[in-house]
């Protein structure tokens, strides 16, 4: 039974507030890649850039594409390279996880800060640093420009090539890296009086391989956690992703520090890479990059129990492949549709649609949005389109007061009501003296609560007026075949799923049945789930073929649970048998008495073929047919014959039909030819077998 409760709020907004949130709407990654979400949905266009994993895009609130990098090039709105946006030029693309990251100035409205990482490829040769430079708008006519003295400047070194950003409690931003063959976080603070760090803290894994590490860190939408997805990239031995580690720690935004880290998951031949928080901070999604193709999720709410999170972990997305080139997975990142998308090499942009959800109810999609071919890598055969898809800017309030919200509630059917203002603030105090974002009330009335922030403040009214009055459908529900149960609701105004209004509603099938009330304003709905039972009473498998020597498990089935007999005399639910016959189960369970019957044949698996090493097709009736004679049904068959030069001549899947000499209805030449024979036994086993053959006329 699922009760849902709709409260009925008219939001009356005392100035501007709706400009957009579009600083993220426009995403650029990959070759010559982008997606707008502008028009509510995801929709591709061609950008300007080029790059193997790192890039950030920056836009307006409206959602106007401002520029974008990946971390060695910067382009202006059109798409053009800006003229000295070859900002670190180390010749490696973009080849950096999360290797640029774009913020806005908090002291001059037409400047950015463009954040930047070497790749771990540069710690073959040299140590790998953070970097940033300034985008300044009001050069080159408008399209930008990087500030001709302010660029490349150093701010650490030893670095690993990932980064991520958070708004901090006073009206700045935390930046947040991490060092290369160490534990330690590194983070700084930019301000409106600039940039301040670094801030070292320390985390529980470090990578020990010549490459350090590759992979993402994110930081919780609540900015209580962060996480990395640790992959040790062993530079000495092209693409051997060894080890693997998922680290999840608490994070302090006060400070922007990192604590009581734990180790959820690590072990070598693994190789995490992606990774993603779910909107609303309950689960944390991490995937491999190859091997062992998983994208995991795992429950936030089971912090900081390492192994309970690790226990509880559900693989919503798996592949086995011998390839480690293929179905990779890579970069995650939260749209501002509340999905979490993912790149891969498979030429789609994979989504999970509901990552709030648990389990499949996250609804991952691995063919989410298609990639335009034409802006494929093929690296090195398996076509894919970008590590990742960019480093999300971070965007504050505006200065000043804020607009405030008079917000009018309908209490619907409830006896208390919490009101909750948002908490990106500092102070919050309410008419009657309480501190706290968040308040219960019980009665109708105006509340009124001051935020406060050290450069901002808001005032938020809140109107209340409870509605009374209440129902219930009852539990959820299964049904035996062929029976039903009646539902009722007293009273008027009601309104089942289908329309009806009649106060009585039978149901004999599966569903999901709801009534719903319209009252002063308020919605109030129940819903009741009812299924029927499936496979009441069976027996699996179905009649079924064994090998001689071995036996086969009848399994019965009883849903509900049941008792059984069989024709064996056995009362178990299953028998174990190795004679041909029929056997018989009689199940009774609550839904009543039934009767099930398999066919169990016992017969020669061995099926060995016997292979004639010429023929002669002259249609003198006597061997004029290549065939493979097998003393066995088999499945999964496939003969073909080649000529010498490489070229199938015949293929069949048939194991009755053989080639008769000929191609494209004329004969071929004599001569010596090669066949390659494979098939399945009864028992599985697959077996193959090539070889040549003369054909003589």
């Amino acid at each position: 039974m699922i009760r849902k409760l709709i409260v009925s709020c008219t939001i009356i907004f005392c100035s501007i507030a709706a400009l957009g949130q579009g600083e993220n709407n426009n995403w650029t990654f990959g070759n010559g890649c982008g997606i707008t979400y502008n028009t509510g949905v995801p929709v591709f266009f061609e950008s300007g850039i080029y790059t193997m994993e790192g890039s950030a895009t920056i836009s307006d609130p409206f959602g106007n594409l401002i520029f974008y990098t990946s971390g060695n090039m910067v382009w202006d709105r059109d798409h053009e390279e800006m003229p000295h946006g070859n900002i670190l030029g180390n010749g490696w693309g973009g080849s950096g996880t999360q290797a640029a990251l774009i913020l806005k100035s908090l002291s001059n409205s037409n400047q950015f800060y463009v954040f930047t990482l070497d790749p771990q490829e540069v710690a073959l040769s040299s140590n790998p640093k953070m970097r940033y430079s300034i985008v300044d708008m009001t050069l080159n006519g408008g399209y930008g420009d990087v500030h001709p003295t302010i660029r490349d400047i150093v701010l650490d070194d030893e670095m690993e090539e990932r980064m991520v950003a958070v708004e901090t409690e006073d009206c700045g931003y935390w930046i947040v890296g991490h060092k290369r063959h160490s534990k330690e976080y590194v983070t700084f603070k930019l301000t409106e009086t600039g940039l301040s760090g670094p801030f070292y803290s320390s985390g529980v894994l470090q990578g020990n391989l010549q490459g350090s590490d590759v992979g993402e860190i994110k930081i919780s939408p609540d900015k209580t956690k962060i996480a990395i997805n640790m992959t040790n990239l062993d530079l000495s031995s092209p693409y051997n992703l060894a080890y693997f580690g998922l680290e999840v720690c608490e994070f302090d935004n006060a400070t922007g520090l990192v604590s009581n880290g734990i180790a959820v998951d690590s072990g070598n031949s693994r190789s995490g890479y992606g990774i993603s928080f779910s909107p609303d901070n309950s689960k944390l999604y991490a995937n491999n990059v190859s091997y062992d193709l998983n994208l995991n999720q795992f429950d936030m709410s089971l912090f900081p129990d390492a192994d309970a999170m690790r226990e509880n972990k559900i693989s919503v997305y798996h592949l086995d492949s011998p390839d480690p080139h293929y179905d990779r997975q890579y970069g995650m990142r939260i749209g501002p549709d509340n999905k979490i998308y993912m790149s891969a090499d498979s030429g789609y942009v994979r989504c999970i649609q509901n990552p709030n959800e648990i389990g499949i109810g996250c609804n991952f999609n691995k063919y989410g949005l298609r990639i335009p071919p034409e802006h494929y890598f093929y690296y090195p055969t398996a076509p894919f389109y970008s590590f990742v898809l960019g480093n999300p800017t971070v965007t504050l309030t505006y200065k000043d007061t804020l607009p405030g919200k008079r917000i009018s509630i309908n209490v619907c059917f409830k006896d208390s009501a919490f009101l909750q203002v948002e908490n990106n603030l500092l102070n919050y105090t309410w008419e009657n003296g309480y501190s706290g974002n968040r308040r219960v009330v019980y009665e109708d009335g105006t509340y009124y609560c001051i935020s406060s922030r050290l450069c901002t403040v808001r005032y938020d009214t809140f109107d209340v007026r409870f509605v009374k009055g209440s129902f219930q459908l009852g539990a959820d529900t299964t049904l035996c075949p062929g029976d039903s149960i009646v539902l009722s609701v007293s009273g008027d105004g009601f309104m089942w799923q289908d329309g009806s209004t009649l106060p009585v509603y039978t149901v004999n099938t599966d569903g999901r049945y709801i009534v719903a009330i319209d009252k002063d304003g308020c919605q109030f709905s129940d819903t009741i789930n009812v299924s029927v039972y499936r496979d009441v009473a069976r027996i699996t498998p179905d009649d079924t073929v064994v090998c001689q020597g071995q036996k086969v498990l009848l399994q019965g089935i009883s849903n509900p649970a049941g008792d059984f007999l069989w024709s064996t005399g056995s009362s178990s639910s299953s028998i174990e048998v190795d004679a041909t016959g029929y056997y018989m189960a009689q199940i009774e369970n609550i839904c009543g008495q039934f009767t099930d019957t398999a066919y169990v044949v016992v017969q020669n698996c061995d099926c060995r073929p016997a292979l004639p090493n010429a023929f002669t097709p002259n249609g003198d009736g006597l061997n004029d047919i290549f065939i493979p004679k097998l003393d066995c049904f088999a499945g999964a068959y496939k003969l073909g014959i080649f000529n010498r030069f490489g070229e199938r001549v015949f293929v069949s899947f048939n194991q009755n039909a053989g080639w008769d000499g000929t191609l494209r209805n004329g004969q071929v030449d004599v001569g010596v030819y090669f066949y390659y024979l494979q098939y399945q036994t009864p028992n599985g086993e697959l077996k193959q077998y090539k070889g040549d053959l003369t054909l003589l006329r």
